[in-house]
């Protein structure tokens, strides 16, 4: 329902909220650089399951203000006793078998007709073990808080409906709280870690571009004795890490399904041949298509920069690359993603904090993007090689 988003997005896309997460965000994202050292050494961690660990964490520290401190289960190889790593396990494994469902002519016609097959069974079993997890962190004492876990999204939202429920008789119930906002941690996982890889990935085969990041966050972190602030994450202040991820969700965008649209109310004329009412179109995606983007597979920060953007006004280059709908993976308008501002921070947040810790590469049979072997599980994802992570003096 409306109402139900309403209150979730709130404290979530207002800028200045967003920010307030920040110092919660940068501690559990300084814990999860230490430790990818050791998991990128470790042959049998998967790498992209650690970047599940990574966005747990940080999400974690904005919904509830806790340290979950998963990614030191996942390099101490006690994953199967700690409640956070079987979290975020279920968290995927119910996203991949989700999507699985709702491709599946069969479980569509099943579902309809009433009849719960063995897809659906398993999804319940994961959505059962995310919810059990989730709602014991949710119904802990909240008496004795912290100063982070007072400045958590959960404690606000628990003061807001306090203060709606004696305004209004139509606010939500403290059940339905609980329950968005523990599908919303379920959702912080996958979703997070998946950009992170691609993000990830971009860094390790352009140690160029590599280099100019870690001299601009280099030059920033000076003042505060290289520890990440607020400040550094601000456009303004480091445009070329805003310009990376910027670059990555261009050549690499993390959904994977062509969009279908009818034309369901009248007519419609596209470059001057008229469709008729009710004809349905395919929107495939144009990114990264030569025919439209200049070096269209050449990854390039740069051509986010004003003075790049200026170039290309007037231009089918500008069309493309420069539409609102274009700037990032979250959509726009009131159904833009409820997290897309925490999102973003955990992002630029982690791939500064990773930058400034190490030199990335690549293995040796992994020299370029089309090296690097992907999955649609449900989102566009890296299968991640072993990374090689350089500490920096």
């Amino acid at each position: 329902m409306e109402k139900h988003r309403t209150f979730l997005q709130t404290g979530m896309l207002d800028p200045k909220a967003a920010k307030g997460f920040i110092p919660g965000i940068v501690q559990a994202a300084e814990l999860a650089s230490k430790n990818i050292l050791k998991a990128s050494q470790n042959p049998n961690i998967n790498l992209n399951q650690f970047l599940n660990y990574c966005s747990f964490d940080m999400f974690s520290s904005f919904m509830l203000g806790e340290m979950a401190r998963s990614t030191e289960s996942a390099v101490s190889n006690d994953q199967d006793d700690n409640e956070n790593a079987m979290f975020c396990k279920s968290a995927v494994c119910l996203m991949e078998t989700s999507s699985s469902l709702q491709r599946t002519p069969y479980e569509y016609i099943m579902n309809k007709v009433g009849i719960q097959t063995t897809g659906t069974k398993k999804a319940q079993e994961l959505w059962n073990t995310v919810h059990r997890i989730g709602k014991a962190k949710y119904e802990r004492n909240r008496s004795d808080l912290n100063e982070l876990e007072k400045a958590s999204y959960y404690a606000g939202a628990l003061t807001r409906w306090h203060n709606e429920q004696a305004a209004s008789s139509n606010s939500i119930s403290k059940g339905e709280i609980m329950d968005l906002c523990i599908f919303a941690l379920f959702a912080g996982v996958d979703t997070t870690s998946n950009v992170l890889a691609w993000n990830l990935m971009h860094l390790a085969l352009n140690p160029g571009v590599q280099e100019k990041l870690y001299k601009e966050l280099s030059i920033n972190t000076a003042s505060s004795d290289g520890r990440i602030t607020q400040q550094t994450l601000e456009r303004s202040t480091s445009p070329y890490l805003h310009a990376f991820i910027r670059e990555t969700n261009r050549i690499t965008p993390p959904f994977p399904d062509p969009l279908m649209k009818r034309n369901s109310q009248k007519e419609v004329e596209v470059h001057g041949i008229t469709f008729p009412k009710n004809t349905v179109f395919f929107l495939g995606y144009i990114g990264n298509d030569p025919n439209y983007v200049e070096d269209a597979m050449r990854f390039m920060p740069e051509r986010w920069f004003p003075d790049a953007v200026n170039e290309r006004k007037n231009t089918k280059n500008e069309e493309i690359l420069d539409h609102p709908l274009m700037r990032d993976n979250f959509g726009q308008g009131a159904r833009r993603c409820p997290g897309s501002r925490v999102a973003t921070n955990e992002v630029l947040k982690m791939l500064a904090q990773l930058t400034l810790d190490y030199e990335i590469s690549p293995p040796p049979h992994v020299k370029t993007l089309a090296d690097v072997q992907h999955v649609a599980k449900p989102l566009v994802t890296p299968l991640l090689p072993q990374l090689n992570f350089k500490p920096r003096t």
